[in-house]
């Protein structure tokens, strides 16, 4: 985002972890998070999250899945500044 000029937000849902189970190369010490970002050309006033901890269970189902992982589903929302003045959800 820096280098595009721009204002970054994340949030992270969940953490890859080190494993065996999945297919093709084995991978063992990598590890990897992911989850949802927003980018903007103008500030970020105000940033919230909405967890949604009731969704799936991936701390019990993931390594039937070939994908272990720990975490949960969030939404991100932001509030930015628009030259217009007013706020825009």
């Amino acid at each position: 985002a820096t280098q595009l000029g721009m204002y970054a937000v994340f949030v992270a849902e969940f953490e890859e972890l080190p494993s065996r189970l999945r297919p093709g190369k084995v991978r063992v010490d990598t590890r990897g998070v992911h989850g949802n970002a927003i980018l903007s050309t103008f500030p970020i006033d105000r940033v919230w999250t909405v967890h949604h901890p009731n969704g799936f269970n991936w701390e019990r189902y993931s390594p039937l899945l070939l994908q272990p992982r720990m975490g949960h589903r969030v939404t991100l929302g932001a509030e930015v500044s628009v030259p217009t003045g007013g706020g825009v959800q």
